[in-house]
């Protein structure tokens, strides 16, 4: 599932298709330029979203301004909560 697009964002995000079997081990790709692609685990994503510096230093490279940040921050919020979602699903707690 893609959470952005180059056709209208500097970034190209999206869930990257694994064999992962547990929750930290889902990754989030992001791709900032086409030869640069950064995968985040599940649990540095939920640690991004609450902690804003160690967001700036895990992606320090890509980051310009604070409106990437908040662009970057939006999608890893909904790409926790899908994972999350789909884990729930999958051990059937919903």
């Amino acid at each position: 599932m893609s959470y952005s697009r180059w056709l209208y964002s500097d970034f190209y995000t999206y869930w990257c298709s694994s064999k992962a079997t547990d929750i930290n081990e889902e990754l989030f790709a992001l791709h900032e330029k086409l030869d640069n692609e950064i995968m985040i685990r599940y649990d540095d994503a939920c640690k991004m979203i609450e902690d804003k510096e160690f967001f700036m230093d895990y992606l320090q490279d890509v980051i310009r301004d604070e409106a990437d940040y908040h662009e970057l921050v939006s999608y890893l919020i909904r790409w926790t909560q899908d994972v999350k979602d789909h884990y729930e699903k999958k051990e059937g707690n919903t």
